[in-house]
């Protein structure tokens, strides 16, 4: 298949130990042994995580289209099984495209995604991914914070029914929140900002103990918050060991 070509000759360029190419490596030669669409899939979006963790955001970005455009045919004939990896390959060069600050190619990648999650019944496998309507728009608003557009991530959360987001998983709920106090930040509404990583640690506690950007955001609150809302930081930040 073209795209297990790419993935192969993209994992050839490099020699590295990093955990990410490893992890990569190893689901293209899974993909490989068993040649199946399913399998290939997953293994691009392992492959496109290897990229971009070494900078090479562009060749991951084509990888997840090449893959996904590729499987469309096999697609229509198998829609209940490989539909929700299509989207999930669309869903991720989005947000990849969005870091690059690339914002039409974002949104013409969510716009695939927005289309493959139209096509979902009630029926279909989405393994594991969550695939759907809630988690499409979900990864729009992340796309949109990656953008530094906060007024327009915010707005567009707002249209995402509140029972949706409650159907999601404890770490993608947790997820959303991070994006949603990020832009918060971004739009310096730090009160609302911290309601919301309270919600997080409430929602998902590790996701605010271990995460990076959580504890980034943590940090950009302890310098701008004051009153009430700054202990409340401050004790989040303890318990996620963040130096006040």
């Amino acid at each position: 298949m073209t795209t297990y070509r790419l993935a192969s000759s993209m994992l050839l360029k490099f020699e590295s130990n990093d955990i990410a190419w490893l992890a990569a490596d190893r689901a293209i030669h899974t993909a490989l042994a068993v040649n199946d669409t399913w399998s290939l899939a997953r293994a691009t979006r392992s492959l496109a995580r290897a990229m971009t963790s070494v900078q090479q955001p562009t060749e991951a970005i084509s990888a997840l289209q090449t893959m996904a455009d590729g499987m469309r045919a096999e697609v229509a004939e198998n829609e209940e099984h490989l539909l929700s990896l299509m989207g999930m390959l669309f869903l991720a060069a989005s947000i990849t495209a969005a870091e690059q600050e690339d914002a039409p190619l974002a949104l013409a990648m969510h716009e695939q995604a927005s289309q493959a999650a139209e096509r979902m019944q009630r029926h279909y496998r989405t393994h594991h991914t969550y695939f759907g309507r809630t988690n499409v728009a979900v990864h729009r608003v992340a796309a949109l914070v990656r953008l530094h557009d906060s007024q327009a991530s915010l707005r567009y959360a707002e249209t995402i029914p509140p029972e949706a987001i409650a159907g999601l998983s404890p770490e993608r709920r947790a997820s959303f929140l991070l994006d949603l106090t990020e832009a918060k930040i971004m739009s310096g509404e730090y009160r609302d900002a911290v309601r919301l990583l309270a919600q997080v640690e409430h929602t998902a506690p590790q996701e605010v103990r271990c995460r990076p950007l959580a504890h980034s955001l943590l940090r950009l609150l302890l310098a701008n918050t004051t009153g009430e809302p700054a202990r409340m930081v401050k004790q989040m930040a303890e318990r996620a060991g963040v130096p006040a």
